[in-house]
């Protein structure tokens, strides 16, 4: 037994594990026989004993036989305890004939892999001596078949009118209780209250009463360093300018938000490339830049209507960089500036076309 559970007096441990941390409403461990299976208060009955007789078995072997065992070992001679409990009492319902086999159904075999056997035994009766062992699967056990009994008797008296058979009204308030939903529902609401009770006269154990999700060690280290990255704004948040220019601007005496460079716009503009008689009479430094979608709309008027040749530009003019670019320098850079290649590959395409149609109203006989 540990140091802490020695100091710990059964009555304390049986207190503590039935309704402190109650395996349902606090652990949230074994609850599908509960919501499922508990439509009447005699199933609850069977069903919880059974849990115990279970739990008992299971902590009290371990304790003294399985610690030295490896625990995938020990997770199998679990289940197969439970099967050895479970099977005989199952066979004895369907011998003696008990209709409240029915209502357990399946629930009950599934009792022999029950997860709150492994987990209390895993736990704390590997760890413990048997004693020990003992006053903790009773104490879960305790707990869990008062949930099963409470749970069972409210959705069989909401639900059907009745209580262990007996009739107590016969127009019954609310059947849905007796369906899935109506178990979650009732031990929702039976975990609230015993969260405001155990708030309300134990204040010591308010901490232990949050539900609480493991994360992975890596997601808290990202969370971390999200909520460190909010709390420590950039240096150019703060105003801050680091670099070797900053002794210098606090010398000169500038201010950091002056001595911050402006980001200049860039605008992408495209030469108007002049066609015919105007280039002939227009000089490369006269032409003019235009913005993009000007220059577009040209080209696509251009492309319309046939132009005549081109002239022939001297030789001797350079184009001006960075401001002005000539027409000459646009057809040495990309020669797909030509109108007459333009119309040649326009009068192609038309030509393509053309006799695409021809044969689908050939094959198609769409002439007739």
């Amino acid at each position: 037994m540990s140091d802490k559970q020695r100091k710990l007096s059964p009555s304390t441990m049986i207190f503590r594990g039935a309704f402190i941390y109650n395996p349902v409403l606090v652990q949230v461990i074994g609850i599908c026989p509960i919501v499922a299976a508990t439509v009447s208060l005699p199933a609850a009955a069977v069903l919880a004993a059974i849990t115990v007789l279970l739990l008992i078995i299971c902590e009290t072997f371990a304790s003294v036989a399985l610690k030295r065992v490896p625990a995938w070992i020990r997770v199998a001679i679990y289940m197969i305890i439970g099967l050895l409990i479970a099977c005989p009492a199952m066979y004895y319902m369907d011998v003696r004939n008990y209709g409240v086999a029915t209502s357990i159904g399946i629930y009950l075999p599934l009792l022999a892999v029950s997860s709150l056997a492994a987990l209390r035994c895993e736990k704390f009766a590997v760890r413990n001596n048997p004693l020990a062992s003992f006053i903790d699967a009773f104490s879960a056990g305790l707990g869990y078949s008062v949930v099963f009994l409470i749970v069972g008797a409210i959705r069989e008296l909401l639900g059907n009118g009745t209580i262990a058979g007996r009739v107590i009204f016969e127009n019954p308030a609310a059947p849905g209780l007796l369906m899935t939903f109506g178990g979650f529902t009732v031990v929702g609401l039976l975990a609230a209250l015993h969260k405001a009770i155990v708030i309300r006269f134990f204040p010591r154990f308010e901490k232990d009463m949050s539900f609480k999700i493991k994360t992975s060690r890596a997601e808290e280290q990202r969370a971390a360093s999200v909520r460190g990255s909010e709390k420590k704004p950039s240096a150019l948040n703060r105003g801050k300018i680091t670099g070797p220019d900053t002794a210098s601007n606090e010398n000169t005496g500038i201010s950091k938000t002056e001595a911050l460079p402006k980001t200049s716009e860039k605008v992408v503009y495209v030469p108007d490339i002049p066609q015919g008689e105007e280039a002939a009479e227009q000089s490369p430094s006269d032409s003019e830049v235009l913005p993009l979608e000007e220059t577009a709309l040209e080209i696509a008027s251009d492309y319309n209507e046939p132009q005549p040749e081109k002239q022939q530009q001297d030789e001797t003019d350079v184009p001006a960089r960075g401001d002005e670019i000539t027409p000459k320098a646009a057809d040495e850079n990309n020669g797909e500036d030509n109108p007459n290649e333009i119309n040649e590959y326009a009068d192609e395409f038309d030509r393509d076309i053309s006799e695409l149609f021809e044969n689908f109203r050939k094959k198609h006989n769409l002439d007739n």
